[in-house]
């Protein structure tokens, strides 16, 4: 089952160099900590594994494409000529069209976010598919669990066409392999965050990367992939959170278990607004339409779960939530599902609608 990583988190992918002028939102992500650094290259040569300063390492050989040789804006790349301009990577889709962009040079969409490097997939009929994986530094170790993280964008050239990007772990250069990661968006011209975190079905030694979605073009940079060691609660994350003034997205997670017996669930929330007023709310089924600054996650009869809460000084606050009382008393069935997200003021929000919502996540009852 996959589950996303809880808060706090610095690791080797938490900080990434966000290029001036880009326009950024995130996916289904976690907020890095205010003091994380951009990645730092590692001693090996360019392009290798990235680190973090506390020596946290990015599996990935090459996941900001910035040891790429690449000049410029190269287009529709049969797949060897991709092979010979990007270490590291393999392309063994149908399409053989991948496109290698080198920002300034005017390409199409944004620059790269995590370096001027970028890669874009075509899905041409959904037989004949961009496809390539990226070589991993030490094979996964099977049970092992694992955070990746990535960006995304759809630009807005051509007929755009929103659509689903998969990541999987494959043992393979030239196999789809396990699914790990489906991630979309619904705006154009903007670099959305996907993070997931996943227990490692096999000793992989490769990641795959492909678009799922017929004639969409998606532009990627910046995979990481990394060992953690934690407890993720009994939540599964899903949705997106808005990008709010401090410049990253809310995120909630869960504490505590899913057995309404036990009576012991908690909400966490972190890159809230500092020092700012929000409350958790939950409902019976997921949805994705836009609200506020961000999304509302939450469908069919919704209630809120007080007292509303302020923020910590670090944007964090947390609920232990009452299944004896009322409202949950008449919800908190086993058996069912239940989704909880965060609804936030934020005045100075980049959508001037003064108030946000973090990313959603849903708890299955015992």
């Amino acid at each position: 089952m996959t589950h996303l990583f809880p808060f706090p988190f610095a690791g080797a992918c938490a900080g990434l160099l966000f290029l001036a002028g880009s326009s950024l939102a995130q996916s289904t992500s976690l907020p890095p900590t205010s003091q994380a650094g951009p990645w730092v290259p590692a001693a090996a040569a360019p392009g290798g594994p990235r680190t973090a300063a506390a020596g946290v390492t990015n599996l990935v050989v090459n996941g900001d494409f910035e040891g790429s040789t690449a000049m410029g804006c190269e287009s529709n790349l049969p797949n060897a000529q991709f092979d010979m301009r990007m270490p590291g990577a393999h392309a063994f889709g149908g399409a053989e069209e991948l496109d290698i962009y080198l920002d300034p040079f005017g390409c199409f969409g944004l620059p790269g976010n995590v370096g001027p490097t970028k890669v874009a997939l075509h899905n041409v009929n959904t037989v004949d598919i961009d496809a390539f994986t990226l070589q991993l530094s030490a094979p996964l170790v099977p049970g092992q669990r694992y955070r990746l993280e990535f960006w995304l964008q759809y630009p807005d050239v051509f007929t755009p066409v929103f659509g689903t990007l998969n990541v999987g772990v494959a043992s393979a250069s030239n196999d789809f392999g396990s699914t790990v990661a489906s991630a979309s968006t619904q705006a154009l011209n903007q670099w959305f965050r996907h993070e997931v975190t996943f227990a490692a079905p096999s000793a992989a030694g490769f990641l795959s990367i492909y678009e799922t979605s017929f004639d969409a073009w998606v532009h990627v940079d910046g995979f990481c992939l990394e060992e953690i060691d934690d407890d993720p609660g009994p939540g599964v994350n899903y949705c997106i959170g808005g990008m709010n003034s401090t410049g990253i997205p809310a995120r909630v997670t869960t504490f505590g278990s899913a057995v309404v017996s036990n009576n012991d669930l908690g909400l966490a929330v972190s890159g809230s607004l500092p020092n700012g007023l929000g409350l958790f709310f939950y409902g019976p089924t997921p949805l994705m339409t836009a609200f506020g600054d961000g999304f509302r996650c939450i469908g069919g009869t919704t209630k809120r779960l007080f007292p509303a809460l302020v923020a910590d000084n670090n944007g964090a606050a947390q609920l232990l939530l009452d299944q004896t009382a009322p409202p949950l008393v008449m919800d908190a069935i086993p058996g069912d599902t239940l989704h909880f997200q965060w609804w936030y003021r934020d005045p100075l929000g980049p959508g001037s609608t003064g108030f946000n919502l973090s990313d959603a996540t849903r708890v299955v009852l015992q």
